[in-house]
């Protein structure tokens, strides 16, 4: 209804919506586009699992494996046996063989003197076994990572079904026959939380035990 109290004509009608449609394309096509129009939790740039997570896995295939012939030695064997040096003195021993390397060691030191030669060779390993280490390291970080988040993606998956399963099952206890490998995990995981309660509470006991009878 116009201002005269009457209904507009259909001419006029169609004429009123053809020049909204073309106002309304003419905005879409001239306007900035708004980045607050969908905003980006800066959280989610910081969300290294979730980045993490949907990064490619390394082959196993392409991870090398030790030499033919390596077998690990226990730590306390190791700490035992093997002499310290820290990171922080690495260099230095480095720059103490190369020097070594270019001396005669047994002109200035005697007959007892270690072999100069082999000072260079200690250099190298040393350098390469660096090398080495801080990339597996790397590696071990990574897989690690990986390896967790995968665990927790595939238990997650599998207590939806477990849940959607116990609340069928509830209705119809045949469905169990679908599902044996679930209940022996779920069964399995119960029992292992189970132990873990009971053991922290003896552990626990016994702490307790302990500080009375001292206190006695």
């Amino acid at each position: 209804m116009n201002a005269n109290g009457r209904f507009p004509s259909k001419a006029a009608t169609q004429k009123s919506c053809s020049m909204a449609k073309k106002t309304t394309i003419t905005s879409d096509s001239t306007s900035t586009p708004n980045p607050s129009s969908n905003p980006v939790s800066e959280a989610d740039f910081n969300d290294t699992i979730a980045i993490n997570r949907g990064l490619p896995l390394v082959a196993a295939a392409l991870v090398p494996t030790p030499p033919s012939g390596f077998v690990p030695t226990d730590a306390a064997t190791r700490a035992r046996r093997l002499r310290r040096l820290s990171d922080e003195h690495r260099s230095e021993a480095r720059d103490a063989l190369v020097e070594a390397s270019r001396l005669d060691l047994a002109g200035l030191l005697g007959k007892r003197a270690p072999d100069s030669a082999r000072a260079l060779v200690l250099a190298d390993r040393m350098t390469k076994s660096e090398m080495l280490a801080a990339r597996a390291e790397q590696l071990t970080r990574y897989s690690d990572e990986v390896d967790e988040i995968a665990m927790n993606d595939a238990l997650t998956f599998l207590e939806s079904i477990r849940n959607e399963y116990e609340h069928e099952a509830g209705h119809d206890p045949s469905i169990a026959m679908h599902f044996p490998a679930l209940r022996r995990l779920f069964d399995s995981r119960s029992a292992a939380i189970s132990k873990g309660i009971a053991r922290s509470a003896a552990e626990r006991a016994t702490v307790e035990d302990a500080i009375v009878s001292d206190a006695e």
